[in-house]
Order: structure tokens, then C-alpha cells, then sequence
């Protein structure tokens, strides 16, 4: 509960090791009104803003990210990947930029069980709603002209009977997918609330699986739109655009690093 780290993360990583601004690998865990600051590189996959990757039964909740997470596959703003079932992410919202080979998004990187399987009979029960997309940039690290897997901008892979629901994104937001052949590339669509009973309708290409969620209206903000969505006032403070974990929730200070342990980063070219 409660926790901002704000500073940066480096790691060789590892197919599953999972690298996360908070978190590398997280299992049955409660983590809610937590944030992170950073930047993050990692060599290999499962990486994300709050957690690396999730092996079964969490809930993450009230959470937000920002800055740069740079990776392999299995990418996101709040999470690299969901592997197991009944695995849950709400009302999070990623300010972070976002890059991967493939199946990265703002949001969360993948999805489905991990494990050989079709995205569209298999039923992990997991359930990403209310989250918001508003990163800066989304974006391949790929360098040739073939057709990836999966990326979007709630979510890059996903089995299509997971329950997805009341997400939106910024309209305007940067994302490719397959910048050497754009025809290759995934066409960013709307997409409603998705369930097993009615299962996300995906793109064409062979390997489309994403979640792109609601474009937001032109004149959104983060805060107009979790306010539609309900997000608690106890837990947020909605006074500025972008809202903010109030002070104390959960036990902790907002503008407190972790510890005391990480201290504020000038601005740097580690990314370029």
C-alpha cells in the first residue's frame, strides 16, 4: 500500500525474471494506490512500470505510472504481464513512454496464460478495467519490415474471452507497432467492454490480439475521465488534470521516495 519510488531501474533481466519499477514478479499479491517516477531499461522481457509480471491471483489497483520503461518483449506502463489466472488490473493510468519488440502497450504487456494455447479459447479470467492510457509514446523497438506480435494501447496481448472493460486512451497518443512497414503495423480501433460472453473482436493480422480501449473525447483529461469512471475521491485527489494519490492513503506521503533511499534523477540521455 501506498508507495512511490521515483529514480531508475537497470537490469540484464531475464525471460521471467520480470524487472518492474516497484515490483519484479508478484503472486496472489494486494497492491493498490502505488506509484513510480522512473526510468526503466531491461534486456529482457516482462517489464513494466509497477511489476515485471504476475504469477497468479493479484489484484493491482489505484496505481500510476510515469517516465520510460525501454525493454524486450512483454512491456507496459503499469505491468509486463498477467501469465496466470484470475489476475486483476483497475483504475491505473500510465503517463510513461513506453518501448518493445513486441506485445507491449501502456498498459499491460500480455494477457493470456503462459503457455501454448489459442488466444480465443482460452479463458484466464482476468480482468483489466478502468484503466487509462495516457502515455506519452508507445512504440516498437523493432528494426525490420516483418509483421510482430502483438502490441496495443490498453494492452498488447490478450485472450479475447479476458474481461475488458471501461478503458480509455489518449486520442491523440503516438503508437507503432511496425515502424519499417507501416501496412504491417496494427490499426489502433475502438474497442468496447469484451467478456467471455462476448468476446473481443481483434484486428486481421495474424498475430492481433491487442486491446486499444476508447479513444477519450478531444477535451479529456486523465481526471475528467476517472471521475466518469468512478474512481473513489478517498483514494484520489481530482484538483489538477492529472489526479494524484492523496496524502496518507494506505499509510504513507506522497511526496516521500520509497525509503527515503531514491533520490530525484536529473533529466539525462539514457534512453537515447
Amino acid at each position: 500500500h501506498r508507495v512511490h519510488v521515483q529514480g531508475r531501474v537497470t537490469s540484464p533481466g531475464g525471460n521471467k525474471n520480470g524487472t518492474g519499477g516497484l515490483f519484479g514478479r508478484i503472486w496472489g499479491a494486494n497492491i493498490t494506490a502505488c506509484s513510480a517516477d522512473v526510468e526503466i531499461e531491461s534486456g529482457e522481457d516482462y517489464v513494466g512500470g509497477i511489476f515485471g509480471y504476475d504469477t497468479g491471483a493479484s489484484t493491482v489497483s489505484d496505481c500510476w505510472t510515469a517516465g520510460h520503461v525501454k525493454a524486450g518483449s512483454k512491456v507496459g506502463g503499469i505491468g509486463g504481464g498477467f501469465i496466470k489466472a484470475d489476475s486483476e488490473m483497475y483504475n491505473c493510468f500510465s503517463l510513461m513512454t513506453v518501448e518493445g519488440s513486441f506485445q507491449y502497450a501502456g498498459i499491460l504487456g500480455h494477457a493470456n496464460l503462459d503457455a501454448k494455447g489459442n488466444n480465443t479459447t482460452n479463458t484466464p479470467n482476468n480482468h483489466i478495467e478502468g484503466c487509462i492510457a495516457w502515455n506519452d509514446e508507445i512504440k516498437s523497438r523493432a528494426t525490420d519490415g516483418a509483421e510482430h506480435y502483438s502490441s496495443g494501447v490498453i494492452v498488447g496481448f490478450t485472450a479475447t474471452q479476458n474481461y475488458l472493460a471501461k478503458c480509455f486512451r489518449k486520442a491523440d497518443i503516438a503508437f507503432s507497432e511496425c515502424p519499417v512497414n507501416a501496412e504491417l503495423g496494427y490499426v489502433v480501433t475502438n474497442q468496447g467492454n469484451a467478456g467471455p460472453g462476448a468476446p473481443l473482436v481483434v484486428g486481421t493480422n495474424t498475430y492481433d490480439f491487442a486491446y486499444h480501449g476508447l479513444a477519450a473525447p478531444a477535451d479529456a483529461t486523465v481526471t475528467s475521465l476517472a471521475r466518469s469512471l468512478g474512481w473513489s475521491d478517498s483514494v484520489w485527489d481530482f484538483s489538477t488534470p492529472i489526479p494524484t494519490l492523496k496524502a496518507g492513503t494506505g499509510g504513507g506521503d506522497e511526496n516521500v521516495n520509497a525509503g527515503g533511499q531514491l533520490p530525484d534523477y536529473p533529466e539525462h540521455d539514457f534512453f537515447n
